[in-house]
């Protein structure tokens, strides 16, 4: 899991917005911070979470995806190597 996302639709045109992440999983370890809006995974746009959900799972634990993320009005590409969500 890269991180927990909810959209602010009031707040941003279109992307899912991190309100949440967990420190130690790789979304975190490639650079996804708090407040970050992700629009593209590998440059499929992202306008929701179902988007979001589509694209990741389309891929495999281990395989490394490029997503771009809006920060401070600045787009960035970060490269995000997937693994198993942690059993609790």
């Amino acid at each position: 899991e890269i991180a927990k996302f909810y959209k602010k639709a009031k707040d941003i045109q279109e992307g899912v917005y991190v309100i949440d992440i967990d420190t130690n999983g790789p979304g975190y370890r490639a650079g996804i911070r708090i407040d970050d809006i992700i629009t593209k995974i590998e440059n499929i746009d992202v306008t929701n979470m179902l988007d979001l959900r589509k694209a990741i799972y389309s891929y495999r634990v281990g395989d490394s995806i490029r997503v771009e993320v809006l920060r401070n009005n600045r787009s960035h590409i970060l490269d995000v190597e997937l693994a198993k969500k942690p059993t609790i």
